[in-house]
């Protein structure tokens, strides 16, 4: 379903920006599952399949990655997919903050429950709350 992806989207941000790389591999895993299932389950001709389909590469970006900023960077293009999904179902802004790093030279955006603490996970602990909020 659309709210087990970006659950597990979630649980891998939240693992970023507390630096816990194990689980960032871990969640990354299980949400390319979920991504790769959401894709079998829909077709090419679900409006949102291309938006998945860079959730899914992020990924495998990630879960392949051999250093920090690897992940974080394959992040990046987690986030796009995701960023991508919500701007498309309208539904979703209501339940999900879309925050920008102007620090991070790769793609800056990423998405939070509506009404968190920012948790940077681009930079994780070194610059936790490094970022502001954006409207969708």
């Amino acid at each position: 379903t659309v709210a087990a992806l970006i659950d597990s989207y979630r649980l891998v941000h939240d693992a970023l920006a507390s630096d816990d790389f194990d689980a960032a591999n871990k969640t990354a895993a299980d949400l390319k599952i979920g991504a790769n299932e959401w894709l079998n389950s829909t077709g090419t001709g679900d409006p949102q399949h291309e938006n998945v389909v860079l959730m899914a590469k992020g990924c495998e970006q990630l879960t392949s990655a051999s250093a920090e900023k690897e992940m974080r960077t394959a992040f990046g293009t987690i986030s796009q997919g995701v960023v991508q999904f919500i701007r498309r179902d309208v539904s979703l802004q209501a339940q999900w903050q879309l925050i920008f790093c102007s620090m991070t030279t790769d793609y800056g955006y990423w998405v939070q429950p509506l009404g968190q603490k920012i948790a940077n996970p681009y930079f994780g602990t070194a610059m936790p709350t490094c970022g502001t909020k954006k409207k969708w």
